[in-house]
């Protein structure tokens, strides 16, 4: 309560023509039309670095963030003005700003793009508007498409084609991500259960991705093995895909998990694999089928650098682990006879096939 009362009075003090709100115990709002004010509170954070005061004998220095706004009609505007609060916020903790932060045009863009995407996701979840794109995956043993990577994609009439980074990013920050898997995975099984079975176009299976945050989930074993089985497709040909990034922090609950999906024959592949730094010893009691090596490996192995031995070993141990080894954003027909000398299994990359609409990829096949 001290701590509270010496922050208010301290902010009362920097600027005495202004109003206050209290958003939480650390986070305050402080609103003032009078530019001098303003200026005042922006100099004195600018000379002190940051607040401080005393508290049960202790000196606590919390972060203390100004926002100039450029146009008035922005806080008056109360969606707009939340929403530029939380982006202020979002990025005085991601650059670790103390003191000064102007919302300029470039701000103002970015936050007003976030909602407008954010509204379309959620129409299109409503609606089932999103859309199945799906890239064919190639052996080099068998020299044909063997398999095929699903991606979700959103367009909107009004915002054209939103990219995929752009759609996770969103997804995983409000929240709807495990809702967008789960529809990703339920069209996929829909379109597998219409159009196949994948045996008659020489497919084995096809993969979906699946996120960080749905591994986390505690209903994800049970909520896609529902869908699998409610859309009357077998569990074989399904893969799902999880990231390199957190297979380093998987626990042996969530391995135990992943062993019961490869129980029911649902493939795991690990995905991006040396985009990150994975725990090696963990990720070798993965039930893994297959690994991918990120585009970013290959580019390193053919600059010729020492990170070129890296590519070629990381190979090798997934071979001797029993793992294939998928080479992603392979573009150039010249990189082929080089992965197959170095032993990878199968190519993904423009070289072979772009991600195709489901209608063209029926007509690739047929």
């Amino acid at each position: 309560n001290e701590a509270i009362k010496q922050m208010a009075d301290y902010l009362t003090k920097l600027c005495p023509k202004g109003w206050i709100f209290r958003m939480s115990a650390t986070v305050y709002v402080m609103l003032t039309e009078d530019e001098a004010c303003y200026e005042n509170a922006a100099t004195e954070l600018r000379e002190t670095g940051a607040f401080h005061f005393e508290a049960a004998g202790s000196v606590l220095r919390p972060p203390l963030l100004i926002c100039a706004f450029p146009r008035s009609e922005l806080v008056t505007e109360s969606e707009n003005f939340t929403r530029l609060v939380e982006t202020a916020f979002r990025e005085a903790k991601a650059r670790g700003i103390h003191g000064l932060f102007q919302i300029d045009e470039r701000t103002i863009a970015d936050s007003n793009r976030y909602a407008a995407v954010e509204s379309a996701m959620a129409a299109a979840l409503k609606n089932d508007k999103y859309e199945m794109y799906f890239q064919p995956i190639y052996s080099l043993e068998k020299e044909r498409f063997v398999s095929a990577e699903a991606l979700i994609r959103l367009k909107d009439a009004r915002l054209g084609d939103v990219s995929a980074q752009e759609l996770i990013s969103i997804a995983e920050t409000n929240g709807t991500v495990v809702q967008i898997d789960r529809r990703a995975l339920r069209n996929v099984c829909r379109f597998i259960h219409k159009n196949g079975p994948l045996e008659r176009f020489g497919l084995d299976m096809i993969t979906v991705n699946v996120s960080t945050v749905d591994l986390i989930q505690d209903d994800l074993y049970d909520s896609i093995v529902t869908i699998i089985r409610e859309e009357g497709v077998s569990f074989d040909s399904i893969g799902l895909e999880i990231t390199e990034s957190v297979a380093a922090t998987f626990d042996d609950a969530l391995i135990s998990r992943l062993q019961a999906f490869t129980q029911k024959g649902i493939r795991l592949l690990l995905d991006d694999f040396g985009a990150g730094y994975s725990n090696l010893y963990r990720m070798a009691s993965l039930p893994l089928y297959a690994v991918k090596m990120d585009r970013k490996m290959f580019a390193s192995y053919e600059s010729g650098t020492q990170r070129a031995v890296v590519f070629e070993e990381m190979i090798q141990m997934c071979k001797r682990l029993g793992f294939l080894v998928i080479a992603e954003g392979i573009h150039r027909p010249d990189q082929i006879d080089t992965l197959r000398e170095l032993g990878v299994d199968r190519i993904q990359g423009f070289h072979y096939a772009r991600p195709l609409p489901s209608a063209e990829f029926l007509k690739l096949f047929q």
